[in-house]
C-alpha cells in the first residue's frame, strides 16, 4: 500500500515533495484518487511522478498503472511517466530490479 499512501499524501503536501516515484501502486484502495476534484484526485500533486509496474503483477494490474498515469497526464501532459516491465510480478526480480533502480 505504500504507492497508495504515498499518492494521498502527496495530494496535501505537494509543496514538500519534489517528485514521486510509484512502484505498482494500488490507486484502486484511494477513493477518487482517478477523478477530478475527488478528495484524493492524484491531480492535486503537481511535480513529476514516475510509476513503475510489472506487466505479470497479479496484486495491482498494469490497467490500473495505466489509468493513473493517464489521469496525472489529463491536466499536465508528460507529467506522469508510466514503465512497464514485461512478466515482471508485484516485486520486481533479477535485472529488473538494476532498471527500476536506474528510471529512478
Amino acid at each position: 500500500m505504500g504507492g497508495a499512501t504515498a499518492a494521498a499524501a502527496s495530494t496535501a503536501h505537494t509543496e514538500d515533495i519534489r517528485a514521486m516515484i510509484l512502484q505498482y501502486p494500488a490507486i484502486n484502495l484511494l477513493p477518487g484518487a482517478l477523478i477530478s476534484g475527488g478528495e484524493y484526485d492524484a491531480n492535486q500533486f503537481e511535480n513529476d511522478v514516475l510509476i513503475l509496474q510489472g506487466s505479470g503483477d497479479k496484486i495491482v494490474s498494469t490497467d490500473m498503472a495505466k489509468a493513473l498515469a493517464a489521469h496525472d497526464n489529463a491536466l499536465r501532459p508528460a507529467h506522469c511517466t508510466l514503465v512497464v516491465y514485461a512478466g515482471q510480478p508485484h516485486v520486481f526480480t533479477g535485472k529488473y530490479k538494476v532498471k527500476a533502480a536506474d528510471e529512478i
